[in-house]
């Protein structure tokens, strides 16, 4: 679950193009909660941070490359394809809902 939570942020990016200034919260395919984006750092659901997004990167808690975001797809650092956005939904590489994104009020 722990590098989904990059890959859902840099394809909030691609949903939410300023994502950093807003409220994002991010459910499973099960509506349950999984992550929140507050700013530019992204915490889990009992708010301990776990990422910090810079531009189209999403870093983690030791300040190390994970994700790099473009076009509405997530690569990891070796630009490897992990996830693709649709509207708010994202999906694995093989198209399986993975994810939800709503932006906060």
């Amino acid at each position: 679950m722990g590098l989904t939570t990059f890959l859902l942020l840099a394809i909030i990016f691609g949903i939410f193009p300023t994502a950093v200034a807003e409220d994002v919260d991010i459910y499973d395919d099960n509506y349950r909660l999984q992550y929140r984006i507050r700013g530019d750092k992204v915490y889990d659901r009992d708010y301990r941070q776990q990422y910090r997004i810079d531009g189209n990167k999403i870093y983690d808690r030791d300040y190390k490359l994970r994700y790099r975001v473009d076009d509405g797809k997530v690569y990891d650092r070796d630009y490897r394809l992990k996830y693709r956005t649709d509207g708010n939904k994202v999906y694995d590489g093989n198209y399986r809902l993975r994810y939800r994104l709503e932006k906060k009020q």
